[in-house]
């Protein structure tokens, strides 16, 4: 029984209807809408509101999560503060029945075969985060997204990002089958990635998720460009070039992207341009929730012209962050507002404020290492906090540095924020088997609030979960629910999606992780950002893992753990969670070789070390076809080259 009419809660009773059937075919089930009345004669689907169950704690519906369950001999309601609680209401009673989503692909999921006569169910909780989910990255195809726009709620997330106007970048690299060596490209065009965008939407609004948009790349679709990859041309209109930053006595493309190029954000017009840009965009998509206003990627490169340089860019950037806001409410839009605090808007204004907090949302990245341990809640003094210098950013910025310059932002803003991480960009892979990065994953989600954080968003590849979805599935359930243990959180994800072996897989990989030594593997990594933006070049790190006996040792013990364990991977191949267990033999075979090509960097043979590198990722190109959803081909190979270079 639902209110119909909602395209997410007829989407609920769809997954509620279909699963059911699957786990009790003996079942009689006839979905019908009968308004907001809780009937006695089956169960109710509907909001919190409409059924008469308090929910005052979610204050706001558009970010707060509270589901409500009272099933007693398969007749009650589920009932959320929102329509996408109620979806998370369905998977949570379906998970109550063993039904269990390992990842993201559909042989993922375990549904079981039992009677449901007399089954019964309560369970009410608000998640403890009002943001929790993914943003897009990596290579991945159309198939990769929408798959894991199905999962996330299935698991407790809350939102979804299509960064850029169209993430044409992140799907082309797949269609391209960029880094395979064995596969001829099969490219697709801007403007057939265009036309998966809305689709992808459609998915993000009937799972009810939070819809996240934009982001970098933006600031010259005013100019008609539209930014695609690093590696394209672009050609500037005169009155482009004169709106762009000014570096070095130059107005043009910054590193020839308009990705990486700021605007001369003194200028009036130029600001105009990009507020009418973000109103007419709004007008079009006024179902997003959040529009990111980013400025352009890289750093050192704001404008340096008379104008510009008497205020900092994050004067000019709240300038115009007011003018978008105070645009959008004049013409009746409810979209919020995300700022972001990066490179050089890290420093908080001097003379601009935001005028309206309740408009805005913060978003900040601390990036790091994430193999030198958890985040710590510690900021510096004010004092040691280095003045902002324009254009003169190098070097890391260690994280209280960072932290202390979030608290001066707080001064002005008082409104909810969330942190931007990269756990799987392409740090996972300096840990194999997965375990001390989840701990890591853990002890953050547990220090978010100190930090200063409603949440956590995930940049990433979609194709994260080789060779399980621990640390993703970890990630949700913690932000929904802190109360609950490390040891409880991974009992539940290996014995429901592995069944009566998933403990012992899970010691499997936490040998494998201590093997691999992340730590070490991860020595010379710097956070995303100061990769990406150049400014953590500047310092010289040697890779300690290689020229290491020590360390060679360590990984001679790989294929002995694996073949070890091969017996237990064997005895599960044909049984009931036998799809779940195939990745983990595949897995097993690439980190042999994987642990082949270290071995030979920690004997001090690099000409060997790479010539297994390159024939590894010749194997991988091979064995692509298997793990596609699961393994992301082009940044483990990005990840592979920067450290065997």
């Amino acid at each position: 029984r639902y209110a119909s009419g909602s395209a997410t809660i007829e989407y609920a009773v769809s997954e509620l209807d279909r699963y059911l059937r699957m786990i009790d075919p003996s079942l009689d089930i006839v979905p019908v809408p009968s308004g907001s009345a809780i009937r006695s004669d089956g169960i109710t689907l509907g909001l919190c509101r409409d059924l008469g169950i308090e929910c005052a704690e979610a204050a706001d519906p558009l970010i707060d999560d509270l589901a409500d369950i009272n099933i007693e001999n398969m007749t009650g309601y589920i009932a959320g503060s929102n329509e996408r609680s109620v979806l998370l209401g369905v998977y949570k009673f379906l998970t109550s029945m063993g039904c269990s989503w390992a990842h993201a692909a559909p042989d993922g999921e375990f549904i079981p075969c039992r009677s449901l006569e007399g089954y019964s169910y309560k369970y009410r909780k608000m998640a403890d985060y009002p943001f929790r989910g993914q943003c897009i990255e990596g290579a991945v195809s159309f198939t990769n997204v929408r798959d894991t726009i199905r999962w996330l709620p299935k698991v407790g997330m809350n939102m979804f990002m299509l960064e850029q106007i169209v993430p044409f970048n992140y799907i082309s690299r797949w269609y391209n089958r960029e880094a395979n060596t064995k596969i001829e490209l099969s490219p697709l065009t801007f403007e057939q990635v265009s036309e998966m965008i809305p689709v992808l939407e459609r998915e993000i609004k009937t799972c009810g998720l939070q819809l996240h948009s934009v982001g970098h790349g933006f600031m010259f679709e005013p100019y008609g460009i539209h930014y695609k990859t690093y590696r394209d041309k672009y050609e500037l209109s005169d009155y482009a070039r004169s709106h762009c930053a000014e570096i070095d006595g130059v107005r043009g493309l910054y590193h020839g992207s308009p990705n990486f190029t700021q605007l001369c954000y003194s200028n009036p017009e130029a600001r105009r341009n990009v507020v009418n840009f973000v109103l007419e965009y709004a007008k079009r998509k006024p179902y997003i929730d959040f529009f990111h206003v980013w400025l352009a990627d890289a750093a050192n490169n704001h404008c340096e012209c008379p104008e510009c340089v008497k205020k900092t860019p994050s004067d000019f950037y709240v300038m115009l962050l007011n003018e978008i806001e105070e645009t959008l409410r004049e013409n009746n839009i409810d979209m919020r507002v995300v700022f972001i605090l990066y490179t050089d808007t890290l420093w908080a204004p001097t003379e601009e404020k935001l005028r309206r907090s309740e408009s805005f949302t913060l978003l900040s990245t601390l990036s790091r290492n994430y193999f030198s341990g958890p985040i710590e809640p510690l900021r510096c003094p004010v004092s040691e906090m280095p003045p902002f210098v324009r254009n003169s950013a190098k070097g890391e910025i260690p994280i209280p540095r960072k932290l202390t310059a979030l608290d001066l932002w707080r001064k002005q803003f008082s409104g909810k924020g969330f942190l931007y991480e990269y756990y799987f960009y392409t740090a996972q892979y300096n840990d194999p088997g997965q375990i001390m990065l989840s701990k890591v994953i853990y002890k953050d989600v547990h220090r978010n609030r100190a930090l200063g954080f409603d949440g956590i968003i995930s940049d990433q590849t979609q194709r994260s979960f080789f060779p399980t979805g621990f640390p993703l599935y970890l990630l949700s359930r913690a932000l929904f629910n802190e109360g609950l243990s490390y040891e409880e959180i991974a009992r539940e994800y290996f014995t429901s999606c592995y069944g009566e072996d998933g403990m012992k897989l899970y010691d499997y990989l936490e040998s494998i992780t201590d093997a691999f030594r992340p730590s070490l593997l991860s020595s010379t990594d710097i956070g995303i950002v100061e990769e990406d933006t150049g400014t953590g070049k500047s310092e010289k790190r040697i890779s300690i893992w290689q020229y290491n006996e020590d360390y060679a040792r360590s990984l001679e013990r790989v294929k002995g753990i694996t073949s070890d364990f091969v017996p237990v991977v064997s005895r599960n191949l044909g049984g009931e969670y036998e799809e779940n267990w195939k990745y983990i033999l595949i897995h097993a075979q690439i980190i042999n070789r994987l642990s082949d090509v270290l071995l030979h960097g920690a004997k001090g043979e690099p000409e060997e070390m790479r010539l297994l590198g390159d024939k590894l990722i010749d194997y991988l190109s091979e064995t692509e076809g298997a793990i596609q959803p699961l393994f992301d081909l082009v940044l483990f190979n990005q990840w592979l080259k920067r450290k065997l270079r």
